[in-house]
């Protein structure tokens, strides 16, 4: 038997595993809209389907019990973790996070590359 905090899906593709279940967690810029808008048919749309896309998520099974994210680069000054379920198609938000407060969002982290027009030379910026 399964525990009723676990919801198991079969509406979409990570869930048509019956052993995985329709638990999710995401990474959110802070305050962002995170309700589910269905599949949509834009052609470089995929899972999950909310208003605002997570920078990152997992899948969540009874046997994982926790999952790391690693960001390298803040998208945002202030980012929240969120719980979901009923698969990534139809989402719906159990739970989320205080925001994570980011100091170093507008220091230069990665050298940036870029071709100009000249073959022999480029462009390098933080």
């Amino acid at each position: 038997l399964r525990s009723t905090s676990e919801y198991i899906c079969k509406q979409d593709a990570d869930c048509e595993d019956v052993q995985n279940m329709s638990l999710w967690v995401g990474l959110f810029p802070a305050s962002s809209d995170r309700k589910a808008i269905g599949p949509q048919d834009w052609p470089t749309g995929s899972e999950p389907w909310l208003a605002t896309s997570p920078i990152a998520w997992k899948p969540l099974t009874s046997q994982s019990g926790e999952a790391s994210f690693k960001v390298e680069v803040a998208f945002a000054p202030a980012l929240e973790f969120s719980l979901f379920s009923n698969g990534t198609t139809w989402s719906i938000e159990l739970a989320r996070s205080d925001a994570l407060l980011v100091s170093d969002v507008h220091k230069p982290q990665h050298l940036r590359l870029a071709r100009v027009h000249s073959a022999d030379s480029m462009r390098a910026s933080w």
